[in-house]
């Protein structure tokens, strides 16, 4: 949805009145681009799960650190180059004409590329393997290892324990 959206902003009205309907449209993007913000955290929790599952330990804060580690890293990294892209293609936000080498490379600096990144994004979410039906058997064979756990402890040391 924020894709589609964001593709309006290449055919923007000339003018002052494009700014109201450019600023609408970044709402509706915005609104529309919720689930980029809930979906990694969720597929963090399955790659969590997994590897508490393999591993047996649980370093869910691990992962939730690294992932806010990449997220910053990618915010900080986005808007710089974006900044260098536009100051290469000669855009500057004090002028008020711009050449067309410069309106074109502000609308692929802030449309066309990370369209494509997203899209690219997409794909390879597409083909992330923990599905909801492979996190129940996970989250099923780790539950059952617990309560395993928890009644070995409630049960105390072994009959051949004592005897030693």
């Amino acid at each position: 949805g924020a894709v589609a959206g964001m593709a309006f902003l290449l055919v923007p009205p000339d003018g002052q009145a494009s700014i109201g309907l450019v600023m609408c449209l970044m709402a509706v993007v915005s609104a529309l681009g919720t689930p980029n913000m809930i979906f990694p955290m969720a597929i963090v929790s399955d790659i969590a799960d997994y590897d508490r599952l393999k591993s047996g330990e649980n370093r869910n804060g691990s992962y939730y650190a690294l992932r806010l580690l990449i997220y910053k890293a990618a915010f900080a990294l986005g808007g710089s180059l974006g900044l260098y892209m536009l100051a290469a293609v000669g855009f500057d936000p004090r002028l008020e004409v711009h050449s067309d080498f410069a309106r074109q490379g502000l609308l692929f600096t802030l449309v066309l590329l990370p369209n494509l990144l997203f899209v690219a994004a997409g794909i390879v979410l597409l083909r992330f393997p923990i599905d909801a039906r492979r996190h129940a058997v996970i989250r099923r064979r780790i539950d059952a290892r617990e309560a395993r756990s928890l009644r070995g402890l409630a049960a105390g040391p072994s009959a051949s324990a004592l005897s030693e």
